[in-house]
């Protein structure tokens, strides 16, 4: 039997990892694990403020360094959850029966991979997975997130343009009646139960 070159060997390596679920479940963990650890950093810091403000503490309004880098992770702990969602959408992909290396490339999903809602719908043919409208929506709004969390601005204006609600008021492209951090919470759990995939810990 000839054997493989050390190119063909990680080749198969490549591919082997890339198409595995449960690799694509471990980023998407990795990820969620680290905006936890930011969101415990950053606290409640919003509500600290109001308190301070509605009690005429205004001395406890300082902008020291601390208060800055707790304000300054916010946006980094919600690029880190619309990230490992896009993980976890990758991983029913594959569950389902769908590829995501081949011939020692990456091949992906679909071009717009990052627009999580276009990623859902994709997903959502293949495994049978519903995804509700709002759902949907919420996941156009985390796309959002994956650069807002690295970069001051996206790649054109568009999404700064207000938009008229039915209502006939205006509102942001980013406005959404609720809390979109514990519904995409929500909703990543709804994936993860889908994937099926669970960790056994043991006792500390």
């Amino acid at each position: 039997m000839a054997r493989a070159s050390g190119h063909d060997f990680w080749k198969g390596q490549f591919e082997t990892g890339g198409n595995l679920p449960s690799s694509w479940f471990d980023s998407a963990f990795g990820l969620l694990t680290a905006a936890d650890v930011l969101d415990r950093f950053t606290g409640n810091f919003l509500g600290e403020i109001v308190k301070a403000m509605s009690s005429g503490r205004h001395h406890e309004l300082k902008m020291t360094q601390l208060r800055y880098e707790r304000m300054s992770v916010v946006k980094v702990s919600h690029m880190l959850r619309a990230m490992a969602t896009e993980c976890l959408l990758k991983a029913l992909w594959l569950k389902h029966g769908g590829m995501l290396a081949e011939d020692g490339r990456y091949v992906g999903v679909s071009k717009k991979e990052h627009r999580l809602h276009e990623l859902a719908k994709t997903v959502s043919q293949k495994g049978h997975i519903v995804f509700t409208k709002r759902e949907l929506e919420l996941l156009e709004q985390a796309s959002c997130w994956i650069t807002s969390g690295r970069y001051p601005i996206e790649k054109e204006y568009s999404y700064l343009v207000p938009y008229r609600r039915l209502d006939g008021t205006l509102a942001p492209r980013q406005f959404w009646r609720g809390d979109p951090l514990e519904e995409l919470k929500v909703l990543t759990a709804k994936l993860q139960t889908a994937l099926g995939i669970e960790i056994k810990f043991e006792s500390e």
